[in-house]
């Protein structure tokens, strides 16, 4: 089942509409939650997390493209799927262990 996930966040990406569920996840995968949420807990971490680490990585990405050279960060972040700066600033650097402005700068 988890290699189902991974592929599903790769392919659909569905977790950068701000609403994605894990119920949606399940019924997408024609499962249940309870199933779902156990497999994604193999990775350590929750549906909020395994999801939020998507949108994180996917906001490094599009900074690597020069996205920021293009747009300001509420418009990555939002693109990503947060639908708050704050919530975007904290889970950057949760998983970063840096704060986005400090990414930023490093990868200048």
């Amino acid at each position: 089942m988890l290699s189902k996930i991974l592929n599903y966040y790769e392919r659909r990406q569905a977790f950068t509409h701000n609403d994605f569920t894990l119920s949606q996840l399940s019924n997408d995968l024609n499962s249940n939650n309870l199933y779902v949420g156990q497999a994604i807990a193999l990775t350590g971490m929750n549906f909020s997390e395994f999801t939020n680490k998507y949108r994180v990585e996917m906001v490094k990405k599009m900074i690597a493209q020069g996205d920021l050279n293009k747009y300001a960060f509420r418009h990555i972040y939002t693109k990503a799927g947060f639908r708050s700066q704050s919530a975007f600033n904290e889970n950057f650097k949760k998983f970063e262990g840096m704060t986005p402005n400090e990414y930023k700068k490093k990868r200048r």
